[in-house]
């Protein structure tokens, strides 16, 4: 099992499924409703940020995974708002994640990150985080249901819907190999575009 330090602090922030708890600010202002005790207020505004898709996916997972977190009901008919795959490798993980709104994330088990947040300015990028969405999307049937997150020190797949996400883990039945080797090659093809474009900025920048 990778320890703390072999684990990239940003990768918790991948999975949007830590509820908000009002201790801390926050940016859909939970923790100002809760200092004035108005938590019927706090639910209204996480209710309308879920609901709201011109919002960010992880703010939307987030707010999803504090409403269930407070026993709220979450309705959707949205499948899947993102997708992380980890890939133990050396020392670390790896990880990449692409989300419904366009944006993605590399996580290099080395402590590296490249954080993508200007979707449609790169078409091959966006052509690969949306087939590595849609490869996923044929894994979600058989995922399941998984707790909060945690390491691991096995390739993972894990599906983000408002929900709560959902996992899987091989080994598993035979027939589910051909998608799960799909959406791992998916996100090692917009792993290396994220790379390339990064690269190439900083021979820009020169």
């Amino acid at each position: 099992m990778p320890t703390a330090q072999d684990i990239h602090p940003l990768a918790p922030l991948l999975f949007a499924d830590t509820p908000l708890d009002g201790s801390t600010r926050d940016a859909l202002d939970v923790s100002t409703f809760l200092h004035f005790n108005d938590r019927e207020g706090a639910i209204r505004r996480l209710n309308s940020a879920y609901s709201d898709r011109t919002n960010e996916s992880r703010t939307r997972l987030t707010a999803a995974a504090t409403l269930r977190a407070w026993g709220e009901p979450v309705t959707t008919t949205e499948p899947m708002l993102g997708v992380v795959v980890e890939y133990p490798v050396e020392s670390g993980v790896d990880y990449v994640a692409a989300y419904a709104d366009g944006s993605a994330r590399y996580l290099n088990y080395c402590g590296g990150a490249i954080i993508w947040d200007t979707p449609r300015i790169a078409p091959a990028i966006d052509a690969a985080l949306i087939a590595y969405l849609n490869s996923a999307m044929a894994m979600l049937p058989h995922t399941t249901e998984t707790g909060p997150w945690s390491p691991t020190t096995t390739v993972r797949i894990t599906c983000l819907t408002l929900t709560g996400n959902r996992a899987f883990t091989p080994p598993g039945a035979q027939q589910v190999l051909q998608p799960f080797n799909a959406c791992i090659g998916a996100a090692i093809s917009l792993m290396g575009l994220l790379i390339d474009r990064s690269q190439s900025q900083k021979i820009d920048a020169r």
